[in-house]
């Protein structure tokens, strides 16, 4: 598993790897299958921590820490064995909790809630482990990577909807509390490519919320990129990071939803803003002689974003 760095989120160098013996993703530490599913990188203290899922069967959800990036990182903690797509998050009084999605094929055609616990990181124990959602999501019957963060006063659920292929979308909620209930953003899903039909960039969902140290919000997402019309892509899932518009601009100073925050200059198809209004002195993440492809990010600055508010990548 590669762990990147960026100044500028543009740019990235590879600076490690957090998996890389048996003993970090196979419960009996010797050699076996590993087919991994959607990690999470959170950082606390001086501790950086992902957690994970090896979904291979008898084996399940884990995490691993270190203190350096760049060097060697634990042996797995074990977690459970149910579900997958765990998350982290840690709250201002020092609480982690441990929120993941809970596969079940129920006679409603319903795929089962989000689930959450509070979660020792050092030792993988787990409290009571409660449903936070119907069973179902937003936006879709199911709902999968959800990310809890805390933004002043409320605690937003950030989830995948609708399957990881052309129905892919990300839906948002938020809540006083972190058990829930948890209300629907007006406007999801906030973040998919379902409704562009041809369109080059396809598939866009299991994003990541990060806020930048200018204030800006970007989501950090997994889509592909096809031929126009064609079926197929030729480099497997992406990354992809697009500007979002929370905290404050969704919440509203009083805590009242906003249906849209506005952004300056023109949309480009993609769903990405371009045009010379946007963000100043802004450039392309992909080549800009693919017309479709035009998400852009913040020129470099000579400092590391400020990750996920509070709750996870701290540096």
């Amino acid at each position: 598993m590669t762990i990147r760095h960026s100044f500028d989120l543009v740019n990235w160098q590879i600076v490690g790897h957090a998996i890389t013996r048996p003993a970090q993703y196979r419960r009996d530490g010797q050699a076996g299958p590993i087919v991994l599913f959607a990690p999470t990188l959170r950082h606390h203290d001086g501790t950086f921590y992902v957690a994970c899922t090896n979904a291979i069967p008898g084996q399940g959800n884990f995490l691993v820490s270190t203190t350096d990036v760049t060097g060697e990182w634990s042996d797995a903690v074990w977690i459970d064995d149910q579900g997958f797509d765990p998350s982290l998050f840690r709250d201002d009084d020092g609480t982690w909790y441990y929120t993941r999605r809970n596969l079940q094929f129920r006679p409603d055609g319903f795929l089962g809630p989000i689930v959450q616990a509070t979660i020792d990181v050092q030792t993988g124990e787990l409290g009571p482990m409660r449903d936070i959602t119907e069973p179902h999501g937003f936006a879709s019957n199911d709902s999968e990577g959800p990310h809890l963060y805390r933004i002043g006063e409320w605690y937003y659920l950030c989830s995948a909807e609708g399957g990881s292929w052309h129905g892919h979308m990300q839906t948002i909620a938020r809540s006083r509390s972190p058990w829930g209930p948890f209300e629907a953003g007006p406007q999801n899903p906030f973040l998919t490519q379902r409704h562009l039909v041809a369109n080059r960039i396809q598939t866009l969902g299991h994003a990541e919320l990060v806020e930048a140290a200018d204030g800006t919000w970007w989501a950090l997402s997994l889509g592909t990129r096809h031929p126009r019309m064609a079926q197929h892509h030729n480099l497997g899932r992406e990354t992809f990071l697009t500007p979002r518009h929370l905290g404050r601009r969704m919440a509203g100073r009083r805590g009242t939803w906003r249906r849209h925050h506005r952004p300056r200059g023109r949309r480009s198809a993609s769903g990405c803003h371009a045009g010379r209004n946007s963000a100043p002195r802004t450039r392309h993440l992909v080549d800009p002689r693919m017309e479709d492809d035009r998400c852009r990010a913040p020129r470099a600055r000579p400092h590391l974003p400020r990750q996920c508010h509070r709750a996870a990548l701290r540096s």
